[in-house]
């Protein structure tokens, strides 16, 4: 294919970005809203707060008084509780900015403006002339101005907003080019003038109609031919500073840069990508350190370039640090860190399986930043209770690596790439499928089914599972819509685990026709009351009853929806989209573009 037409877009290091180990895994904590499994300062806690819209992976989409889970920092001595005493996250305790950025022109005539591109996110938004002018006269920012641009079409009845666990966010008004008119101080503090969503766009927070994200433009406007829906990413460092290239980065969108292929003498590596939740996320069943393999069967991770760091279990955590002298654990850090005058040769050789193939971690990024005392923050911690591990920066600077509409991931050790074969197209790839939690598996059947009108897919007893022997099923799917169209898969848990795996109380939104929301709020608002009259009927395990927790009513952003918790307090809110959002007077004003 030939490329006559196309360049890099080259990513430029950010000056102002401090590194920080701390300060990186505390903005993780904030960024996907996980609770922490190892001992530190910072932790989530449960908070009522008012309504708002957030779009964070474990943050739901509610509205008025909520019990929210918010980060928080713990005062006093380690052994202090979450329950003590404990203030909200300073906002210098986190680092919002990014180490990479890229110039990105936007409007007619162009504007340019510098963007972290966000593998994690499918949102694209930009400072604008629509923030308040003191937010505007931040230091070091470009700000776009819609009025210059000819081009910019404003979508007036739609929003966008983008926020994380904490409450911190940016939205806007939606049009061809998108801005920002409001953010939060957090993202005030960050040198780049916005963020360019590399995700699936079926993630994107604009309501009350989803728009397409660039990539999905580019293919559309042919600006990325047919027979390259791709983009990729590479990610220089220092080590390569000598080389003709001098280590830079750069993404590419539609063609595969032949150049840097041919540095790397590997062939191409392809794996297909689960973008059932938006992200890059792909199978990575095992890891070593020093040739010696750590199993995660059924482990999954996710590329992010929004992230510096790379989260992994805490299992995987122990043995890569158990394997360089003088390593600890550090509570006030709330990381792994290892003494500063470690060599290259005392650092173990550690790679991950991206699918079927391990990819190592280059050592120099195997340290992330000093942390003053003598003492190096590791590129890799825990992912805490999340589900699936983020290699973020730490692990991507070691590969060139594509990713293709076709839902196929590829990358090569160190640099290099081939034209690729051609992927099996699953791009109309569209459900997901949550895994709840159950304490009982038959009480999880009886409920969906009987209450909820969920059909029973099927069960199956996992030989593994410590209660398996009891002969009753450990794991059942449950359906509802045509075609199963909402489907969720519950795994028996013992002390909130499913075997190795830790799993939380699941939230999940599911989408009914109009009208149909009303009839099963009604329904289940009766047998509520059927229940208070004495009956007591469908109790979850332990006595824990299913409720409705969120009274029905219509949503600010267009939708009309009620939540209900089951018996063992994963949390389903049943919606129809209005045909237009309607105002709601606890709800700031939001635009986007």
């Amino acid at each position: 294919m030939s490329t006559n037409n196309y360049s890099k877009i080259k990513v430029i290091p950010n000056r102002d970005y401090h590194l920080s180990g701390p300060k990186s895994y505390v903005y993780l904590l904030q960024k996907w809203g996980f609770q922490p499994t190892l001992p530190g300062p910072y932790v989530h806690v449960d908070k009522v707060v008012r309504q708002g819209l957030g779009f964070g992976f474990f943050r739901k989409i509610i509205g008025k008084n909520r019990t929210d889970s918010v980060l928080v920092k713990k005062e006093g001595p380690e052994e202090a509780t979450p329950a003590g005493e404990t203030r909200e996250v300073p906002t210098e305790d986190m680092q919002y900015d990014s180490i990479y950025l890229s110039e990105v022109y936007v409007g007619t005539p162009p504007q340019k403006l510098l963007l972290n591109f966000d593998t994690g996110s499918a949102d694209t938004w930009v400072w604008s002339t629509e923030l308040p002018a003191n937010i505007q006269k931040t230091a070091g920012h470009s700000v776009f101005d819609p009025k210059k641009s000819s081009t910019l079409k404003s979508q007036k009845k739609s929003t966008w907003r983008i926020s994380y666990g904490d409450n911190s966010s940016a939205s806007g008004i939606v049009g061809t080019d998108n801005l920002a008119n409001r953010m939060s101080d957090e993202f005030v503090r960050s040198t780049g003038d916005g963020l360019l969503g590399l995700a699936w766009g079926h993630i994107n927070t604009v309501r009350p109609r989803q728009v397409s994200t660039p990539v999905a433009n580019m293919i559309a406007q042919t600006n990325i031919p047919k027979s390259a829906e791709l983009f990729t990413a590479y990610l220089g460092s220092w080590r390569d500073a000598e080389d003709e290239d001098k280590g830079e980065s750069f993404y590419t969108f539609g063609y595969i840069d032949e150049e840097t292929v041919k540095k790397s003498g590997e062939e191409i590596y392809w794996t297909p990508i689960d973008n059932s939740q938006g992200f890059w996320m792909f199978e990575s069943p095992s890891a070593t350190v020093n040739g010696k393999t750590v199993e995660k069967r059924g482990n999954t991770a996710i590329a992010d370039t929004g992230t510096t760091l790379a989260l992994v279990s805490d299992e995987l955590c122990r043995a890569i640090y158990d394997a360089i002298p003088g390593s600890k654990y550090d509570y006030l850090n709330q990381g792994y860190v290892y003494p500063a005058d470690t060599t290259e040769k005392q650092l173990p050789t550690v790679t991950l399986a991206v699918g079927g193939k391990q990819f190592a971690i280059q050592k120099e990024d195997l340290g992330f930043a000093g942390t003053g005392n003598g003492m190096v923050y590791g590129g890799i911690q825990s992912r805490g209770t999340m589900p699936f591990d983020i290699l973020g920066d730490t692990f991507l600077k070691g590969m060139y690596a594509p990713r293709l509409k076709t839902s196929t991931y590829t990358a090569t050790s160190a640099v290099k790439m081939t034209p690729p074969p051609a992927p099996h197209p699953t791009a109309s790839a569209w459900k997901i499928i949550p895994h709840f939690p159950s304490r009982s598996i038959p009480a999880t059947i009886a409920f969906y089914t009987s209450i909820l009108g969920f059909t029973l897919g099927g069960t199956y007893v996992h030989d593994d599972h410590p209660l398996a022997a009891a002969g009753d099923p450990t794991f059942a799917s449950l359906a509802v819509g045509d075609k199963a169209a909402a489907n969720i898969y519950f795994f028996l848990t013992v002390e909130g685990k499913d075997r190795d795996r830790t799993m939380g109380e699941g939230r999940v939104m599911i989408a009914l026709k109009e009208g149909e929301v009303d009839v099963l709020y009604e329904k289940l608002k009766g047998l509520e009351e059927e229940r208070t009259k004495g009956s007591g009927e469908m109790k979850g395990e332990d006595g824990r009853e299913w409720g409705i927790v969120d009274e029905i009513g219509d949503m600010p952003w267009g939708y009309r929806q009620f939540t209900v918790r089951d018996g063992d307090g994963n949390h389903l809110s049943f919606f129809n989209f209005l045909e237009d959002g309607e105002d709601g007077e606890d709800e700031k004003e939001v635009t986007d573009l």
